[in-house]
């Protein structure tokens, strides 16, 4: 078996969760749109919320594909027994997250320098570099716990040594995330009243459908980058 083989299925095979369970969302949105559900119009309780809870989903399998990409990726290199130096420098930021931590909350003043002296010598390290485990009680780092934005792909991406976290065309892609995480806070959080959510027109279950489907995109392409940073070993320097 090829390295990292079962672990660059996995990652298409997220993808494919992904996207059907986001395709029966967006055939209930075609059917809200066209009027075909009984007794449910995008004006009515039922129709806002249907509309609010595809959005919600969407944003999670966003989130969740972005997280076991980064915990994959970390158990891998973790299995491979890489050197600190032989890694990608951007990755040591990500090895050192604990220690980076530490500096934070470290009390005693006489030690600060000499562990900040050791983070800046980690390209010349000799050791096996560790990645953070799967975190339960605090955000997959570089994560912050926050709605997924444009920004959050670009810092994994840079975390991570690669290029292009949209796929193309990426202003379709980019428009779209802004909007379901605008939409997402509205809701989660009740920022404002989901009547008032939806009651905009480009809102309509129609754009939303087809923003989720531009949301589909950009996890597949997610999984594909995924996939070949482990099988191509873009890990290494």
């Amino acid at each position: 078996m090829a390295k990292h083989e079962l672990a660059s299925a996995r990652a298409y095979d997220l993808a494919d969760s992904a996207t059907e369970r986001l395709s029966e969302w967006r055939s209930r949105l075609i059917l809200l749109s066209a009027g075909s559900l009984p007794g449910i119009s995008e004006t009515s309780f039922l129709g806002r919320e249907l509309k609010g809870a595809s959005v919600i989903a969407g944003m999670a399998e966003l989130e969740a594909i972005l997280r076991e990409m980064l915990i994959s990726i970390g158990e891998c290199i973790n299995s491979s027994q890489v050197r600190l130096r032989d890694l990608k420098p951007s990755l040591r930021a990500l090895v050192a997250h604990s220690d980076f931590e530490s500096l934070l909350a470290l009390r005693d003043r006489s030690k600060v320098w000499p562990k900040r002296l050791g983070l800046t010598s980690l390209d010349e390290a000799s050791e096996v570099a560790v990645f953070p485990e799967r975190s339960f009680k605090s955000p997959q780092p570089p994560l912050d716990g926050k709605t997924i934005q444009t920004s959050h792909l670009a810092l994994v991406w840079q975390v991570l040594g690669i290029e292009n976290p949209i796929p193309e065309p990426s202003a379709f892609v980019i428009a779209s995330l802004k909007k379901l995480t605008q939409i997402r806070n509205d809701v989660a959080h009740r920022n404002i009243s989901i009547e008032e959510v939806f009651r905009q027109a480009d809102r309509s279950a129609n754009h939303l459908e087809q923003h989720l489907e531009h949301l589909v995109f950009l996890i597949i392409h997610i999984s594909i980058e995924w996939a070949s940073y482990l099988t191509d070993e873009k890990y290494l320097k």
